[in-house]
């Protein structure tokens, strides 16, 4: 069993941060898909360490262990997967030498069983996916395979999960100020510094605006923009973070809101700008919005507001922020469901939400994620919506997802961030 003691194996699952997680739809959708097609009673997605191996998702487990979420590895098949990072197939454990003696026959009735490697980009395999059966079974080169696509589609996953991780502006407290079992996370003294100025800075205008183009993937004509904020060295992202620790997100959103505006309304050209869950929940909101549109001369249908997933599903969701994109749809505004295909909204989540278009999350236009592209965007087809692919590098980007129905998108092929003074050229400027 080296495979399952190596170092650099266990320290890479370690440092994807899955041990212990709490369960995510994500992989259970994958798990119930599982045992539906194979027609298995259970289904399990492991991570296998050094003493035990956790149920990252599980359909049909007995309660008792759905709850614990684990087990030693005196009762794991999933061992000799990682061990042997290859697939393991079993139809009777009690008749087969490598598993016969494996406490999970006698007290869990694992009797079938086969599970396929559950591998990390990086190629480490930390746990497997696998069906079991209580009963003999004889497993096709079909039922392997089709583990395999669940698996892969699940590594695309925890690749999503990763990547789409907020920055954290924090660093370790000193030891003295830590507990011993864990590190406090505290603000970096120099943001504590540019958080004091933040306001003042929206305040006087200081805040710099640029443009990312958003192109018809067909002809390559520009359409409009998306509004990306910065200051101080500071991205969008890290000051859109940062003005949320300091409280100032509302004044941030809609400084920009109005900058965008005033930089884009002689263009008649489409904007795309973000919304918080914090700008959603503010009193007004919508009616501020269409009025800063109509004092730049902009109709409603023209503009696109982002809003993350998590202001409208799972726990961080609030009426009031439904409320809020409700109110801004009546308005005559663009309500778009930004990072889309991460995997956290259900379809029929997708269906109830109050959007009219999905942008997608950029890592969606690597041809690693295209069957996740494909399930994103026939999603948003079957339910009308509209579709904004993000993070078009190349020539072969665009071909994949115009093939798959996306109508438009933007990147780094359709040229960099450009200042205000560069949208008319940029609108009069030949396709590429």
């Amino acid at each position: 069993m080296s495979s399952v003691y190596d170092p650099q194996r266990l320290g890479a699952l370690a440092a994807s941060e899955l041990m212990d997680a709490a369960r995510e739809e994500t992989f259970d959708r994958l798990t119930r898909l599982a045992s539906r097609m194979l027609r298995v009673p259970c289904s399990v997605m492991t991570l296998v360490d050094g003493d035990r191996q956790f149920f990252l998702s599980e359909d049909g487990m007995r309660p008792e262990l759905a709850a614990t979420r684990e087990t030693p590895l005196s009762h794991s098949f999933c061992k000799h997967v990682v061990d042997r990072s290859a697939p393991l197939v079993v139809t009777d454990a009690r008749e087969d030498a490598l598993v016969a003696d494996n406490l999970a026959t006698r007290d869990l009735d694992v009797i079938a069983y086969c599970g396929v490697p559950l591998r990390l980009d990086d190629g480490h395999v930390i746990g497997a996916f696998c069906a079991i059966e209580p009963d003999p079974r004889e497993w096709s080169a079909g039922d392997v395979e089709l583990l395999s696509d669940l698996a892969a589609l699940a590594t695309e996953a925890i690749t999503l999960r990763e990547g789409r991780s907020e920055r954290r502006f924090t660093h370790a407290a000193p030891p003295a100020l830590a507990p011993a079992s864990a590190s406090v996370p505290v603000l970096d003294p120099r943001l504590e510094t540019l958080a004091a100025a933040l306001p003042a800075a929206i305040a006087e205008g200081a805040i710099e605006i640029g443009y990312t183009p958003l192109v018809h993937l067909a002809s390559g004509d520009t359409w409009g923009f998306a509004a990306r904020a910065a200051w101080n060295g500071l991205d969008h992202d890290e000051l859109l973070a940062l003005a949320h620790h300091d409280g100032v997100v509302v004044a941030l959103g809609e400084h920009v809101l109005d900058r965008a505006c005033r930089d884009l309304g002689p263009h008649d050209t489409g904007l795309v700008v973000d919304a918080t869950a914090t700008q959603l929940a503010s009193p007004g909101f919508a009616e501020r919005v269409v009025a800063t549109l109509a004092a730049h001369g902009i109709a409603p249908r023209a503009l696109v507001l982002a809003v993350d997933e998590r202001a409208l599903v799972g726990a961080g969701a609030r009426d009031a922020h439904r409320s809020g994109v409700e109110d801004l749809r009546e308005l005559g505004v663009a309500v778009g469901l930004d990072g889309a295909g991460t995997g956290s909204v259900t379809l029929s989540e997708l269906a109830a939400l109050p959007i009219d278009l999905v942008l997608l999350a950029p890592e969606l236009a690597q041809a690693a994620h295209a069957r996740t592209a494909a399930a994103s965007l026939g999603a948003a087809q079957a339910l009308a919506l509209g579709a904004i692919g993000g993070g078009i590098a190349d020539d072969q980007d665009v071909a994949r997802l115009a093939q798959l129905g996306c109508v438009t998108g933007h990147g780094p092929h359709f040229g960099a961030l450009i200042g205000p003074h560069a949208v008319g050229l940029r609108l009069l400027s030949p396709p590429r």
